[in-house]
């Protein structure tokens, strides 16, 4: 197997994850400051990155945190379209405003469909076997 695809991927992936995580820490770049939020952000993006030195052993284990971060990632974008759904019926319930979406909630759902790429990556590896 190739490994130096999938651990580009999660290289890459990892560290943008983190770079949302710091936005949403600090509430800039179109991101609302949300700290707790930030912090399971942040580990999404660690999940990926301690994968790494496993892929680069050529051990499974590694291929395993390209899935879970993936899954997590899905589990992120999830969250944030149904909250988005829900406040859709503010205005309906309380006769308030749209709130629009914003920059980070679409990074956010972006970084989902990578979870999307990265589930179907890591099945690929797993399923060669070695």
């Amino acid at each position: 197997m190739n490994f130096k695809r999938i651990w580009f991927f999660n290289f890459f992936t990892g560290i943008a994850i983190l770079f949302v995580s710091f936005l949403m820490f600090s509430g800039t770049g179109g991101f609302e400051r949300d700290v707790l939020f930030s912090l399971v952000v942040f580990l999404n993006g660690l999940v990926y990155l301690t994968g790494l030195e496993d892929i680069k052993r050529r051990l499974k284990r590694g291929v395993a945190h390209t899935f879970v971060g993936g899954m997590f990632s899905i589990i992120v974008a999830v969250y944030i379209i149904l909250k988005k759904l829900v406040t859709l019926l503010n205005p309906l319930i309380y006769g308030t405003s749209v709130e629009p979406l914003n920059s980070g909630d679409i990074i956010l759902i972006i970084l989902g469909i990578t979870g999307i790429y990265s589930i179907f990556l890591s099945y690929i590896y797993l399923k060669k076997g070695e």
